[in-house]
């Protein structure tokens, strides 16, 4: 029986295509609200809050992320914008292949706050991706069944950066990669669109995150769909101070968590390397 083709992976990024689907209005392009898609987990009591000002530092490094794949399905997600021109998100926002492969199109809206988009909206030119990632091809998050991830070592590579075609002069979130003492007893913040909340509003939540793991960090912070890709932001002693240190992937109902690939040294030379390219 013959495989699917799939093509080389391409180690310089993915070429993004041309805005198919959308419409252009006095020179910006207008992008309608879509509910959220993806796999997590709220934990009653809800504790999650509104951001009212999404202007101001750390929110202003946030946006929503708007992806058309080329089977023509929409979905949102979160990203944060580690220099002018990318923002860090999760590789499922940016490939599926159970949703033809790469995305067709990408859009970043920084701070945005419902049809407040107070920088407008971003257009991406490339993604990057792990080989890793890949090669493997988990199944997307925003399609599994019952909404549940069943192996989660399948989603250690699963981070990625998207090139914007022009950059924003915006204040940008550093990454950092945290040691287990560092980790050990901490708590994270997540911030996002979830979509079980009135569409295209940013909201967040802090908690404490479980014993630090090799691979990821594991919390029940509440998030829900549309969260895929938020930095797990923690405030450390200076000279850090805020940073991300792990990238929200999804939840995990048979381990009753929340997870995060974490950020190493390997994973942050990595996006750099991609940055840089």
């Amino acid at each position: 029986m013959n495989k699917p083709f799939k093509p080389d992976y391409p180690a310089a990024g993915h070429v993004l295509g041309q805005s198919g689907g959308t419409r252009k209005t006095s020179g910006a392009l207008k992008i309608p609200g879509f509910p959220g898609q993806g796999v997590e987990i709220v934990f009653p009591p809800d504790d999650r809050t509104r951001v009212e000002v999404t202007t101001s530092y750390p929110w202003n490094t946030i946006g929503q992320l708007i992806m058309q794949f080329p089977n023509g399905e929409f979905f949102t997600g979160t990203a944060t914008l580690v220099d002018g021109r990318h923002v860090l998100t999760a590789a499922h926002n940016v490939f599926g292949n159970d949703l033809g492969g790469f995305a067709r199109n990408v859009w970043f809206v920084p701070a945005r706050s419902h049809d407040d988009m107070p920088y407008g909206i971003a257009e991406a030119e490339r993604v990057f991706i792990t080989e890793e990632y890949y090669t493997l091809s988990p199944a997307n998050p925003n399609q599994t069944p019952d909404g549940e991830v069943d192996d989660i070592t399948l989603y250690t590579e699963d981070y990625a950066i998207v090139r914007l075609k022009a950059p924003l002069n915006l204040p940008i979130m550093g990454l950092y990669a945290a040691s287990d003492t560092e980790l050990s007893g901490a708590s994270a913040r997540i911030t996002g669109y979830p979509g079980d909340k009135p569409n295209d509003y940013m909201w967040t939540a802090a908690g404490p995150i479980s014993a630090p793991d090799e691979e990821f960090i594991f919390y029940r912070i509440d998030t829900y769909k549309g969260e895929s890709g938020a930095g797990v932001m923690f405030d450390f002693d200076l000279p850090v101070g805020l940073a991300v240190s792990g990238v929200h992937v999804a939840g995990d109902a048979e381990l009753v968590t929340n997870f995060a690939v974490r950020l190493n040294n390997q994973r942050i030379g990595q996006i750099l390397k991609w940055m840089n390219a």
